[in-house]
């Protein structure tokens, strides 16, 4: 995209030699002949693709199977999960299992939702935290933006900075559902939820258990800084005064990095071969002129060469050249 301000910079020597790099046929040695390595890059790009959505659907294939045949959990507090009913509109195929598959509570599924309870003792409240919790995740939709991040690094699985994007995006799903479950709360329930989420942290640290992809977790036992960051969220500690400077002047740092990737763009300018030179005519009215058809179309004539092309108007760079009748060119 480029604005009326932009300007463009032509690079005559770095970008026209990497382009040629990039397109000019492989060695025979290599028995890739007719192909480039621009070619190859997307070869490779594309089968990484592959390779990625395969595993992205065998990982939900699998989660799907692994957990059919999970037991009910029996042990869920009535009264809680009448309390839970009353403050969400439950899906209408809920379904709720325990597994020692698991280390965490955690959810999946897009339509018919299972809640995932590790076996363990859980307190009334604990339930009450799980199910309030995963059921936040659910109904934001939390399912739907992991795993469309998910194919983001199936798409860009070269790219180092989306799986950087994953690990921030889970963090900030975790703590949008913290806020909303927490923020009508007495201080002392919050602590409660806190301490609940650390004492999982800390049972989750101590399991073999990996983190299963495709799930929303209460918490990422591989990720330490994130508890910290949801503990100092929930209980906010008064900021020193300079925070609001950084933050000013890194808000103006990106927009001037902004605005100045729009004002300069630099594309490659090419020049043609020496031996190719000798064949290029100039359309001037010294060396070109034009003919007008009875259809409204012009004939374009060289005067060393004869006819040339039909063009329907007088554009660039037709527009200047001397205009003949057909009677005066005979």
């Amino acid at each position: 995209m480029e604005f009326p301000y932009t300007k463009v910079f032509f690079s005559t020597n770095l970008l026209p030699k990497i382009d040629t790099f990039l397109r000019t046929p492989l060695s025979t040695v290599l028995m890739l002949k007719n192909i480039s390595l621009f070619s190859l890059i997307g070869v490779v790009w594309l089968t990484g693709i592959v390779i990625s959505m395969i595993r992205l659907l065998s990982n939900q294939y699998h989660l799907k199977r692994s957990f059919k045949f999970c037991p009910v959990k029996t042990d869920i507090d009535q009264d809680i999960f009448l309390k839970v009913a009353s403050e969400y509109k439950l899906p209408k195929r809920l379904k709720i299992i325990e597994t020692s598959a698991v280390s965490i509570p955690m959810i999946f599924g897009f339509v018919s939702p299972t809640i995932v309870f590790p076996i363990s003792n859980f307190t009334s409240e604990e339930q009450y935290f799980v199910l309030r919790h995963e059921l936040e995740h659910y109904h934001n939709r939390d399912i739907w933006v992991k795993t469309l991040i998910e194919l983001i690094c199936a798409i860009y699985w070269w790219n180092p900075f989306v799986y950087a994007l994953r690990k921030r995006s889970d963090c900030i799903l975790e703590i949008n559902v913290d806020f909303s479950i927490s923020k009508t709360w007495e201080e002392t329930k919050r602590l409660r939820y806190l301490q609940f989420l650390l004492n999982t942290y800390k049972k989750s640290r101590l399991s073999t258990q990996k983190i299963i992809h495709g799930t929303l977790g209460v918490i990422d036992s591989n990720n330490q800084p994130e508890i910290v960051q949801r503990f100092e969220l929930l209980f906010p500690r008064e900021r020193p005064r300079y925070s609001n400077i950084r933050i000013f002047i890194a808000s103006i740092m990106s927009a001037v990095i902004l605005i100045f990737s729009f004002s300069c763009v630099i594309q490659p300018q090419y020049s043609l071969p020496s031996d190719r030179e000798p064949d290029l005519v100039a359309l001037t009215p010294d060396t070109a002129y034009l003919v007008k058809m009875p259809d409204g179309q012009y004939d374009v004539y060289l005067h060393n060469a004869g006819y040339l092309t039909t063009i329907k108007g007088l554009e660039e760079p037709y527009k200047n050249l001397p205009i003949k009748e057909r009677e005066e060119r005979k």
